[in-house]
């Protein structure tokens, strides 16, 4: 199970032969593991940033900010009008 919010939360959902259970993990701390050039590019830019990536910092409310970060200042996407600091 995944929720991504301020954070990424991550649960096992198992059966112990009468029941279903959860229990929780710190998933979300898991190394990014990037898988193309792109994905490396942000590593590194991240990385420049943190020191650590974990997936957190892509799949949580904050880790979108990264990701459009990331994007706009590699020349990748623009910030609309309406979203920038005045």
């Amino acid at each position: 199970m995944v929720a991504a919010g301020t954070g990424l939360g991550e649960a096992v959902l198992y059966w112990d032969g009468r029941e279903y259970g959860i229990s929780a993990t710190e998933g979300g701390h898991t190394d990014f593991a990037p898988r193309s050039d792109l994905e490396i590019e942000m590593l590194l830019y991240l990385c420049k940033r943190y020191g650590r990536v974990s997936y957190e910092r892509l799949l949580s409310g904050p880790g979108l900010v990264n990701i459009f970060e990331f994007l706009r200042d590699t020349g990748r996407g623009e910030q609309p009008l309406w979203l920038k600091m005045k």
